[in-house]
């Protein structure tokens, strides 16, 4: 049994299904991964599509859970994530995550300073493969964790203040 380095149970649930379409294969493709199997999981979920020569990320899917406040399915990453760190930071963070060959899994705090309390993200990026074996998706996994109060998501409070808890791949 793997260890993890996390115990959210979404992001369990997502990464023991994401195993479970390997099949021998050492990553899943698109078609391998059927939103009808993980209905509880959906709100979670997010699918970027790498596209041309410059592996720009298309959005396909967003969650209700992660597009809270603002939804930028059908549109292109780079285009529309926030100006300043945060969408320097996110950007960055899936490159990398689309550069991995395994699952990855990053913590992040985020602060702002008319905000009064930190958040932390918890995201689980898992790639997939195209007919030809290279990574041309990433299935990510999200929980935020935010003081009850909050009422607006980290894309639109675009915070300055961005710490990294954790970074692992997870073979």
């Amino acid at each position: 049994m793997l260890d993890l380095p996390f115990d959210d149970p979404i992001l369990l649930g997502l990464h023991t299904y994401w195993s479970s379409k390997r099949d021998g294969q050492s990553l899943p493709t698109r078609a391998d991964i059927d939103p009808a199997d993980i209905p509880r999981l959906l709100p979670h979920i997010m699918l970027l599509e790498m596209r041309g020569q410059d592996q720009r990320f298309f959005v396909r899917l967003v969650g209700t859970k992660v597009a809270f406040g603002q939804d930028p399915t059908g549109t292109f990453m780079e285009e529309s994530a926030p100006v300043g760190s945060y969408g320097s930071h996110i950007i960055a963070l899936f490159r990398k995550a689309a550069e991995t060959p395994h699952a990855l899994y990053a913590e992040h705090e985020y602060g702002h300073p008319d905000q009064g309390a930190s958040r932390v993200a918890k995201r689980l990026f898992m790639p997939l493969v195209n007919e030809a074996g290279t990574i041309s998706m990433l299935l990510i996994g999200q929980r935020i964790i935010a003081p009850e109060f909050v009422q607006r998501s980290l894309w639109q409070l675009n915070p300055d203040q961005i710490q990294e808890v954790r970074m692992c791949e997870i073979p």
